[in-house]
This record gives C-alpha cells, sequence and structure tokens, in this order.
C-alpha cells in the first residue's frame, strides 16, 4: 500500500496553537500515521458524509477526510470532545461529530 499525500485547512494552524504544547506532537504523530494507514481501526466514519473520519488522540479528535482516488487526506479540524460532567445542564454535545444527545448521559 502506498503512501497518501496529507493536506491542511487554514483552520488546524489556528486549532494546534490552542492545544497544550505537549499534546502538540502527539496529534502530529497520529496525523503522520494516516499516511500509511489512513483508516485505522480507531477511525469512526462521520454519519450523513461519504468521506469523512475521526480519531481520538486523548479528549481531543481530528477530522478528516479521505480521497482514496487522489490518496490524499484533508485534516479539517483538531478539536476537544465536547463532554461534560455531572450534574449534566442538558447541552448538547458537538454537532461537528453528528452527536445529539448529551455524551455523558444521553439526555437531549
Amino acid at each position: 500500500m502506498g503512501s497518501y499525500s496529507i493536506d491542511f485547512k487554514p483552520s488546524v494552524e489556528k486549532d494546534l496553537r490552542s492545544l497544550p504544547k505537549t499534546l502538540v506532537s502527539r496529534v502530529m504523530e497520529r496525523i503522520d500515521r494516516l499516511k500509511t494507514d489512513p483508516f485505522p481501526r480507531q477511525a469512526v466514519k462521520l454519519s450523513g458524509t461519504e468521506r469523512f473520519y475521526r480519531i481520538r488522540v486523548g479528549d481531543y479528535r481530528i477530522v478528516y477526510e479521505v480521497d482514496t482516488r487522489a490518496r490524499q487526506i484533508t485534516i479539517y479540524y483538531v478539536l476537544t470532545a465536547a463532554r461534560h460532567t455531572a450534574p449534566c445542564e442538558g447541552r448538547p454535545a458537538s454537532a461537528m461529530y453528528g452527536w445529539r444527545t448529551c455524551v455523558s448521559c444521553s439526555r437531549m
């Protein structure tokens, strides 16, 4: 299996600047591994999309698109998971991940 090329959307630079310094290297290593394995076992296909996936790095998610014909991966976001703890205020989780309910308690 050959290598994929990786492209970053401009917003990713801003996302990376907001991460803790210790986490940036872990995120970049994970992105680099996508070159040889764009569909790792931990990847979750985003619902309602054809080519978008997300992978976890700690409490953060890397959202990316895979174009298998062009052998191109585009990184769109590096975001924190929208989780919260008790007491639940019924806040909705991030729509980016396709979640419609609270991740912690499954309430709307």
